[in-house]
C-alpha cells in the first residue's frame, strides 16, 4: 500500500511540475529557477499545503489558464485520498460510476458538488456585490478565478488574489470559510472536518427531515455508529472555530 501511495504521489507531482515548468512558469528565464518553481509548486499543490516561493502567492498567474488548471488538478486529486485514486486506477479498463466502492463514488459526488455550487455561489456573490475580487477580469477569468479560488479554499490555500473585507465580500468570505470548515475527504492530503462527515450528516440531516428512521445513502444503511461520529466531528470541530 504505501508502495502504492508514493507511486501515485511522484507520478501526479511529476506531471504536474512537467507541465508547469513546459507551459505555465514560462515567464521565469531562467531554467534552474524555473524548474525549482515547478517542483516545489506541484509538491505543495499536491500535498494542499499552500506554501509558495512568492510573497504574493500566485497574484502574477491570475490569468494563466494553464497555470490556474494545474493547480486545481493537483489539489483536487491530493483532496481526493489515495484510496479514491486507486480505485479509479483499478477500473480504468472498464470504469463505470456505479463499479467504484461507496466511499470512492460518494467522495467523487460530494467533490464535484461542493466544486460547482461554490464556484457558482462566489462567481454570483462577488458579481452582485461589486466587489473588487472580479476588477478588471472577463467573464471566462471570473469564471476561472472563482473555480480556483473555491478549490483552494478547501484546506490548500493558495490565492490569485488578495483575501480580505476589502477585496471580498462578507457573504463570499462566509463561502470560503465554510468550504474552508468542510475541507478534504477522508485519506487525502486536505483538512477540514472531510468531505466523508459532511455527506453522512447531510444523508442524517435528510433522514430526520423526511421522518424516516434509518439514514440510507446510495441504498447503503449507514450505521448509527458512524452518524454519531459525523456529528461528533462537526459539532467538536465548530465548537473549536467558534
Amino acid at each position: 500500500t504505501f508502495q502504492s501511495i508514493v507511486i501515485a504521489a511522484t507520478t501526479i507531482i511529476s506531471l504536474g511540475a512537467f507541465v508547469l515548468y513546459s507551459f505555465g512558469f514560462v515567464d521565469i528565464q531562467n531554467n534552474w529557477e524555473r524548474l525549482w518553481s515547478s517542483i516545489f509548486h506541484s509538491i505543495s499543490a499536491y500535498n494542499n499545503a499552500g506554501f509558495s516561493l512568492w510573497s504574493n502567492s500566485l497574484q502574477n498567474y491570475r490569468s494563466n489558464l494553464t497555470v490556474n488548471v494545474i493547480f486545481i488538478f493537483l489539489i483536487v486529486m491530493g483532496g481526493l485520498g489515495w484510496r479514491v485514486i486507486d480505485d479509479i486506477w483499478t477500473h480504468k479498463n472498464d470504469l463505470k460510476y456505479r463499479k467504484l466502492s461507496l466511499h470512492s463514488r460518494l467522495v467523487i459526488r460530494t467533490s464535484l458538488s461542493l466544486i460547482l455550487f461554490g464556484s457558482l455561489g462566489f462567481f454570483i456573490t462577488e458579481t452582485l456585490l461589486n466587489s473588487q475580487f472580479f476588477n478588471d477580469l472577463n467573464f471566462l477569468e471570473k469564471l476561472l478565478s472563482s473555480i480556483f479560488e473555491t478549490v483552494s479554499a478547501r484546506t490548500a490555500g493558495f490565492t490569485n488574489f488578495p483575501i480580505s473585507l476589502n477585496t471580498i465580500s462578507d457573504t463570499g468570505l462566509l463561502l470560503l470559510m465554510t468550504l474552508m470548515f468542510i475541507g478534504a475527504s477522508t485519506g487525502g492530503t486536505g483538512g477540514g472536518i472531510k468531505t466523508t462527515t459532511f455527506i453522512a450528516l447531510m444523508a442524517a440531516t435528510r433522514s430526520t427531515l423526511r421522518g424516516q428512521k434509518d439514514v440510507i445513502i446510495s441504498n447503503r444503511l449507514i450505521s448509527d455508529k458512524v452518524v454519531l461520529k459525523a456529528v461528533g466531528i462537526t459539532v467538536g470541530s465548530l465548537l473549536f472555530v467558534l
